[in-house]
């Protein structure tokens, strides 16, 4: 109880953060992810943990890393993580040595010998990302467990959207930028408008 509370007490002040990076984008996006990883990790006490999210191309990458740091999604037993995707749940392995999905993952050689993993859903229900943590020892995840990190991952959603609607936010602003540079260019490059009145 008292590591849920600690993570959930972790996951408001990272909120605070990322409201501060929503109102004027200040702040670091990448402590901001670390954050969160850590807090997931604490709530439940494991020893590693690994947070994907979705980028541009649709495609899941690490963007924080917890005792090993994944360079892809391939580095963490990507069947896996499409489990998790297209079953839309929290999934389990009790024992990684004994699971063929990790034979060639950073989590297996790091000695990591049970993996929870739990999608993070954003607006419309769409998966915008993925949470692994897990332990150095052979564990039954209890559903108190997987709730806990369901709560987090709830949590963690809403701190990810709005950091995510900072950079739509970005994008659209400079656009619009670009677009009056190129509007000014063409009003400076005319000839002096004749005005004709009847």
């Amino acid at each position: 109880a008292q590591a849920a509370r600690s993570a959930t007490y972790a996951l408001n002040s990272i909120e605070a953060d990322a409201a501060a990076y929503a109102r004027d984008g200040s702040g670091d996006r990448a402590a901001i992810y670390q954050s969160v990883l850590r807090a997931m990790v604490a709530a439940n006490r494991t020893a590693f943990g690994v947070l994907l999210l979705v980028n541009d191309r649709s495609e899941l990458e690490p963007v924080a890393g917890y005792g090993i740091e994944p360079e892809s999604v391939d580095d963490v037993a990507p069947e896996f993580v499409e489990a998790i995707v297209e079953e839309r749940r929290i999934r389990s392995v009790v024992d990684t040595q004994r699971d063929h999905r990790f034979a060639s993952s950073q989590i297996r050689s790091s000695g990591v010998r049970s993996v929870m993993g739990a999608p993070i859903f954003g607006n419309g229900d769409r998966i915008m990302g993925i949470v692994l943590t897990g332990l150095h020892a052979p564990h039954s995840f209890s559903s108190a467990e997987e709730y806990r990190l369901a709560a987090l991952t709830d949590k963690a959603s809403s701190i990810l959207e709005a950091m995510t609607a900072v950079e739509e936010r970005e994008v659209a602003l400079q656009t619009a930028e670009r677009r009056q540079v190129w509007l000014e260019r063409v009003i400076s490059a005319m000839p002096e408008a004749v005005l004709m009145i009847d």
